[in-house]
């Protein structure tokens, strides 16, 4: 089991100030095709895209490999709708 953390960065709909958005799923539970789109996410600078980043939501991916842990950011656009979807807002501590 891979888990990916997500955390929406940048300010969607009504969100409480101080809150985090933010989810945690399996990899092995998403489609074929939007794994290997989490895949080349982490391969590539998906800031360097053709995505349009200019509404300022992005996500913010963790996982971590044999290799240690790695975090990519990417504009919202690049992100699978199953990835993205798996957020919810929490109260900050």
């Amino acid at each position: 089991m891979e888990l990916l953390q997500v955390e929406r960065i940048g300010v969607v709909g009504m969100v409480r100030p101080q809150s985090r958005v933010r989810g945690l799923i399996d990899l092995s539970t998403l489609p074929e095709v939007d794994q290997r789109q989490v895949d080349a996410l982490f391969r590539t600078d998906p800031l360097a895209s053709p995505y349009d980043a200019v509404a300022g939501v992005r996500y913010q991916l963790t996982r971590n490999t044999g290799y240690g842990t790695e975090t990519v950011v990417a504009p919202e656009a690049a992100v699978p709708a199953t990835v993205a979807a798996c957020v919810i807002e929490e109260a900050a501590s």
